[in-house]
């Protein structure tokens, strides 16, 4: 092939050198744009629901000035206010706002993936959350999932720069999106704490993680101050964290679809649990979240093998297949069958690649790249410790999200570098993705074979919902 390219007057120029274009990358972001900006332009009109209804009412009290209880995470409300004040209200404003993630979700990608692995991997990671179905409603509606994805992603760029070239301002920016990240998720918590901890002791700075602490729980604080002079007592955050404590750890409680009271469903409660949150609800409202945690430790302590049940439940519920966009198109929005499970095929596609292909990356050994080897560790802390606090309150499928993007870099990498195998058989490049050694291969088996079962286990208990 190459001598024919080359009477044609060309060098032969392979598939994969073409996706190493930096040039590839811009169109696909900008393909990406288009695609959100035609569906925003189509739905203009469409009024937000849910969790999105919620937090556009929060930033109207914002901007209002009155007084109100702050019951949802703020950094969308705030960010919604901000696009108000500054363009005028409305749905198409608000769901365009959002667009602002998206450009930062594609800016953490980017700069990760050229800075320790390499511009196809750029490319490919940039190429599926232009087209997947789920980030895309996610960069068009305002949800958490695609704020914190992006600030997560960029904390753990932060905190590899921050190992590998330390300086104050690294540390900082640091400790700046993970305080943000918090006030996205305030589960988050954690990992705002052990991200730059992990960090500094990589780095032999032990002392630098102080910086960023300082940075994330000022900018909390600040927030917090906020919460408190609008809702009239100490509110840290937001109001709903206890909450959903209880939620997922009280007596009627299902064993596996621990989310069923965070899903607006309170009417459709037994009669025992709307009793337990009205008596809950008679409290004064400063008191009121202390009960809800009280009641939910109550119940951990008291059935503690249930709580451990529920636990294993919740992990791997959290990695199950998301079916909640063509679900909710089919059965709220009237969209046909075909099309609504179409985007649930082309959603778990995406998820299936990057869920096994990272799997075999974590299971790699390390690399000469100091730089890639920290990312890994890091990366690992990131997903465990912003995965752990949804396994002890309640988990759902769509939770996963913030840490996809993670994940597909590392998967995106595996492929690019068997890709680029040069002179290699398909068989050899098919070799090359597996880990080296017995042990990690019968791991790796054993990791994908758990995938799976975690995903025929939801299709077989959602499939009257699916």
């Amino acid at each position: 092939m190459m001598d024919a390219d080359n009477k044609k007057g060309g060098p032969y120029i392979s598939r994969t050198e073409i996706f190493s274009s930096p040039r590839v990358g811009l169109l696909i972001v900008a393909a990406g744009l288009v695609v959100r900006l035609a569906i925003i332009i189509f739905i203009r009109g469409e009024p937000f629901i849910s969790d999105a209804e919620d937090y556009d009412q929060m930033a109207y009290n914002l901007l209002s000035g009155r007084d109100f209880i702050p019951w949802f995470p703020p950094l969308v409300p705030i960010h919604l206010a901000l696009f108000y004040r500054i363009f005028g209200s409305g749905f198409l404003i608000g769901r365009a706002s959002m667009l602002v993630y998206y450009l930062a979700l594609c800016f953490g990608l980017r700069r990760i993936s050229r800075t320790f692995m390499g511009e196809t991997t750029s490319n490919l990671a940039l190429f599926i959350f232009a087209f997947y179905p789920s980030f895309i409603y996610y960069s068009i509606t305002p949800l958490t999932q695609l704020p914190t994805g992006a600030l997560l992603l960029i904390s753990l760029y932060l905190g590899t720069r921050a190992i590998q070239k330390p300086s104050v301002l690294s540390w900082t920016l640091l400790g700046l999106f993970l305080g943000l990240l918090s006030l996205a998720r305030p589960s988050s918590l954690i990992l705002t704490a052990a991200l730059p901890i992990g960090a500094a002791y990589l780095s032999g700075r032990t002392w630098s993680a102080g910086i960023a602490a300082l940075i994330s729980f000022a900018l909390i604080f600040t927030w917090c101050m906020k919460a408190s002079e609008v809702s009239g007592y100490f509110t840290f955050i937001n109001k709903y964290n206890n909450v959903n404590f209880f939620r997922g750890n009280n007596p009627y409680t299902p064993l596996y679809k621990t989310w069923i009271f965070g899903s607006r469903t309170d009417r459709l409660a037994p009669e025992g649990y709307r009793r337990m949150v009205k008596s809950i609800r008679a409290f004064p409202s400063e008191e009121e979240e202390k009960q809800y945690a009280k009641h939910a430790l109550s119940h951990i302590f008291g059935r503690p093998d249930l709580f451990l049940v529920r636990t294993a439940n919740r992990a791997r519920a959290f990695f199950a297949m998301d079916t909640f966009l063509g679900g909710f198109l089919i059965k709220s929005k009237g969209a046909g069958k075909t099309f609504g499970f179409s985007l649930i095929l082309l959603d778990n596609v995406f998820y299936f690649f990057i869920a096994c292909f990272s799997i075999l990356a974590f299971l790699g050994p390390p690399r000469e790249e100091e730089g890639y080897n920290y990312l890994k560790i890091l990366g690992l802390i990131s997903i465990f410790l912003y995965a752990a606090p949804y396994w002890i309150s309640f988990s759902h499928p769509t939770y996963h999200a913030p840490i996809t993007p993670i994940l597909a870099l590392f998967a995106c990498d595996m492929l690019a570098r068997a890709a680029k195998a040069n002179g290699a058989t398909f068989r050899q490049k098919l070799t090359s993705l597996l880990p080296a050694g017995r042990k990690k291969r019968i791991a790796a088996l054993l990791l994908l074979l758990l995938f799976v079962y975690i995903q025929v286990e939801w299709v077989y208990i959602m499939a009257d919902r699916i």
